[in-house]
């Protein structure tokens, strides 16, 4: 294709909705605007191409609805199952809180340290010219090493 096609596929495809560029056997390019009025295709275009952007629009919604019935399901069946943990326990007078162990404020602050150089590892491996995922394990472990030398003085404190 040629810049001045390319130009007008960039430029209409905000205003027109979805263009296609489809080159045919003799190498010449077909450009064709789909232009979703009410949610009706245009009545000139072929039917494989109506075929093809109604499968995708339609596997997009499709894939929404399933990705957020699937989070909703996951959080009823642990809250479902939560709450039948807790009434046998009540059931068997066992106290539901004594299960919860208590939160321990050097895991927080172990926790607090990995994420902070994790951080600090994504946003140096533009200045460092190294890959991000290298950049973040060597500054979470950086971060473990700090929380090591940091956790005792505060065990001492306690």
């Amino acid at each position: 294709m040629n810049d001045s096609i390319l130009t007008t596929l960039t430029n209409d495809t905000l205003t027109n909705g979805i263009r296609i560029a489809i080159n045919d056997s003799t190498g010449k390019a077909m450009n064709m605007a789909m232009k979703f009025s009410g949610g009706n295709l245009p009545s000139g275009l072929p039917e494989n191409i109506k075929n093809i952007a109604m499968l995708g629009i339609s596997s997009i919604i499709i894939g929404t609805i399933v990705f957020f019935a699937t989070i909703f399901a996951i959080a009823y069946f642990y809250f479902k199952t939560k709450n039948k943990e807790r009434m046998a326990m009540i059931e068997k007078g066992i106290d539901p809180n004594a299960h919860n162990p208590k939160s321990n404020s050097s895991s927080i602050l172990k926790w607090g340290f990995i994420l902070v150089g994790i951080g600090l590892g994504y946003l140096s491996s533009a200045y460092l010219a190294i890959p991000a995922f290298i950049s973040m394990i060597m500054f979470g472990g950086i971060g473990l090493i700090s929380f090591y030398f940091i956790a005792p003085k505060l065990n001492k404190d306690k």
